[in-house]
């Protein structure tokens, strides 16, 4: 659950060891990437603002046909001259901020 530490016994029942855990200390402006395979966690947040929070996704090429590539052949593929749009179609015409 968002906002709670993980208890011993929970990663006990999955098979997993609080002494295997890798802390992640971050400063003002750090990030910290991951795949959605790695079992996390982040505990309470005791700073005075809320955090950020981006989920970005990568698919290979030919199991999406939608976005645009990031690498071709194995080279870097620059992005066009338009940002593809992937989750909301009507994002230019209904620009306001929103939740989808």
């Amino acid at each position: 659950m968002l906002g709670t530490s993980l208890s011993d016994a929970s990663l006990a029942a999955a098979g997993l060891s609080e002494a295997a855990a890798v802390d992640a200390i971050l400063g003002p402006g750090d990030l910290v990437l991951f795949s959605p395979y790695v079992v996390h966690g982040s505990g309470h947040n005791v700073s005075t603002h809320q955090r950020r929070l981006y989920i970005n996704g990568y698919v290979r090429a030919a199991d999406c046909d939608r976005g645009e590539w990031a690498f071709r052949g194995g080279e870097p593929v620059p992005l066009g001259p338009e940002p593809a749009l992937v989750h909301y179609e009507a994002l230019r015409e209904d620009s306001e901020p929103h939740y989808v």
